[in-house]
């Protein structure tokens, strides 16, 4: 959850445990407003449970892809297409930057400028890698270079 984020504020959640399941379930009805911070696997299994319940449903993911660490950039448009034609709005590059509401959410101001209206406001957002340390501490590869290598190394193996 980034920080600052409103966790007090009635209406903002994150989804933890069956608990947070739950209230979602009691709080969230057919025909009102959800946006989803995040773009990986959780946030959207949320967006679609939430779409399946007759929720309006935005995904809010700040990356230029979705599940981008899973999957390449083909597979993330072709993802994002299928989400849009389910009815889930996606909006990439982008992220939430105030908060609005008066004792509950009642919409989101995003970096680019955006308005999003929401009655619920749902932070799956994972956890991001801190390199400042590696860096810090000489390391000259991070994991995500790592793993792209790998990716490289095996594509040329299968072409043998």
């Amino acid at each position: 959850v980034p920080p600052g984020a409103p966790l007090g504020l009635d209406g903002v959640y994150t989804l933890r445990n069956r608990g947070d399941a739950d209230r979602i379930g009691t709080e969230m009805g057919a025909g009102s407003r959800a946006v989803v911070v995040g773009g990986g696997l959780l946030a959207l299994e949320l967006a679609a449970a939430l779409h399946r319940r007759g929720i309006h449903t935005t995904v809010l993911h700040r990356s230029a892809a979705l599940m981008r660490a899973q999957i390449d950039q083909t597979a993330s448009e072709l993802l994002q297409e299928a989400l849009l034609d389910l009815g889930v709005q996606v909006l990439l590059n982008d992220e939430a930057r105030h908060v609005h509401g008066d004792g509950r959410v009642s919409g989101v101001r995003t970096a680019a400028g955006r308005y999003l209206l929401c009655g619920g406001l749902f932070y799956a957002t994972g956890v991001t890698a801190n390199v400042e340390l590696a860096r810090a501490a000489g390391l000259d590869h991070a994991r995500r270079d790592q793993r792209d290598a790998v990716r490289r190394r095996d594509a040329g193996a299968a072409d043998h």
